[in-house]
């Protein structure tokens, strides 16, 4: 064997090193599945949190179900009953009537046992 048989100069090597490189990434590309890249901004498709089964949302009220509108017409309003509530302690408040004279000792009795409760904790 001669020596210039086995002495391969440097742009060979690396001749040799960049076709089988190039080789491994034109294969492995071909064995690979597409990807579809989507941005995290852009909207996904589908439902989402506020959107009903089409992924959009709907202001008219013409779209809504009938069971969905029958229930909300039967269902007792209790927002209302709440505000009735209140505006009635607010009449027997301004007029001091009996129940909010009641309501005023209430009060009183209830801080009288807190402190009392303090006090027997608290040692002396």
């Amino acid at each position: 064997m001669r020596a210039a048989d086995h002495d391969v100069g440097p742009l060979a090597c690396a001749l040799r090193r960049s076709a089988a490189l190039l080789l491994t990434a034109v294969l492995g590309a071909c064995a690979g599945t597409p990807f579809h890249y989507r941005s995290s901004t852009e909207i996904p498709e589908g439902p989402g949190l506020l959107t009903g089964d089409r992924g959009a949302f709907v202001l008219s009220g013409a779209q809504r179900s009938t069971q969905h509108a029958a229930a909300a017409a039967t269902a007792p309003n209790a927002d209302f009953d709440e505000f009735d509530a209140y505006r009635a302690f607010r009449r027997a408040k301004s007029e001091r009537s009996l129940d909010y004279r009641e309501f005023l000792e209430w009060l009183e009795w209830k801080r009288y046992r807190e402190w009392k409760g303090q006090r027997e904790r608290t040692p002396q």
